[in-house]
């Protein structure tokens, strides 16, 4: 997959959103976990503005990760878990449909039904979903007004024609349907390349490789996912080996290991393009381990040249994600959003004062990334429901 674009700004930073599915910070050794499974984030952390006690917004993959796109909790916009969908402003309002009015070509490397920001209806956000192109949404165009007053029929109706053409292509031996269930339960050894997470980062670096415009770049990563870890490689051993929690926590922690490595491929492909220096990458996961809401998730920020480079001991969200990156990019944070910049305690709206004690961190601004201010009403088109 080659892809050719015109090269918009050297001073527009790239961003990269890498997640691992279902992680508790407490099993990765850059929190401090005695066995060493994120060596690379390890090597890294002196140059990551780290929060401590990181938390969800839900115990869902799809609201979950949706919070992190868009900065909003799952309780406002009623999008908790396929089949349900955004409708009315939430479907076009995410972090990456601002990025791209502004220019930046964006893919997200997920599974479908339980991440796809299209099958959310998340509308004008990627340009690319795995493999596939995507028809951009574009503010003010007759046919997106017709598709706004008839939503739900428009989505029935793609949704029916995409399903049914797959079983038909499926049926006549043209093409094999995706299992997305044996997928990401690993019930099958014969699920397809592109739908396993090496597939998904091969995928990626082909992207980092080839664009040549600003890119947002949102890899969801599934080998993590509880509770199968069927033929997994074990790499890591507890002192009761045939204990089969014992077992079990081994193949997670080497699981782990292996999405670390594959961090450090993302990584070093932006480093051997020269766009490390000019990238701010986000590392997290949806949810802990076993979809539970009360254990820590990592959430490390790498801005370029370790800017803001730290710790953050006070508790924060998901949804805190997008207005920290308004912030480090030196646009106006949109009063929709419901979460808080972690940069600047002035950034946060509408959530009280911020002990600035409670930070350690460098403040040392980054360059203007935008020329122009941006507003969530310019960009969406939508007014404040609140």
């Amino acid at each position: 997959m080659k892809l050719l674009f015109r090269a918009v700004s050297n001073a527009t930073p790239n961003i990269v959103f890498f997640a691992s599915d279902g992680v508790n910070a407490d099993e990765l050794s850059v929190y401090g976990y005695s066995r060493k499974t994120t060596p690379v984030l390890d090597s890294m952390r002196s140059q990551a503005l780290i929060a401590l006690a990181a938390v969800t917004n839900s115990s869902k993959t799809s609201s979950s990760t949706t919070s992190l796109l868009n900065g909003l909790l799952p309780t406002t916009t009623h999008m908790l878990f396929p089949p349900q969908i955004f409708t009315g402003p939430f479907a076009t309002f995410s972090f990456p449909a601002v990025l791209r009015h502004f220019g930046y070509v964006a893919m997200q490397q997920t599974l479908a039904f339980y991440a796809d920001a299209g099958q959310m209806n998340m509308r004008g956000a990627f340009d690319f979903r795995e493999r596939r192109k995507t028809i951009g949404f574009t503010p003010g165009l007759a046919s997106d007004k017709i598709r706004n007053a008839f939503e739900l029929e428009y989505i029935f109706l793609s949704q029916l024609l995409h399903r049914g053409s797959e079983r038909v292509l499926h049926a006549t031996g043209l093409q094999t349907m995706d299992n997305v269930y044996a997928a990401v339960q690993r019930l099958t050894s014969s699920a397809l390349a592109r739908q396993s997470d090496r597939g998904r980062v091969d995928e990626s670096v082909e992207f980092i490789k080839h664009t040549d415009r600003p890119f947002f770049l949102h890899i969801h990563l599934l080998d993590t996912h509880c509770c199968r870890f069927v033929g997994e490689e074990r790499r890591f051993f507890g002192e009761h080996p045939s204990d089969p929690q014992v077992v079990e926590r081994d193949l997670y922690d080497s699981v782990i290991l292996r999405t670390d490595g594959y961090f450090g491929e993302i990584i070093q492909a932006l480093r051997d393009r020269q766009l490390l220096d000019n990238t701010i990458v986000v590392y997290s996961s949806d949810h802990a381990y076993g979809w539970r809401v009360d254990e820590r998730i990592p959430l490390l920020f790498f801005f370029p040249h370790g800017e803001y480079s730290g710790e953050i001991r006070s508790t924060v969200q998901l949804i805190d994600v997008v207005p920290t990156l308004f912030a480090a990019m030196g646009a106006e944070i949109p009063r929709e959003l419901e979460g808080r910049s972690l940069l600047y305690p002035s950034s946060c709206r509408r959530c009280g004062p911020r002990t600035p004690s409670l930070l350690s961190i460098r403040h040392r601004p980054i360059r203007r990334a935008f020329g122009r201010q941006l507003t969530a009403r310019k960009v969406w088109g939508s007014k404040n429901w609140r």
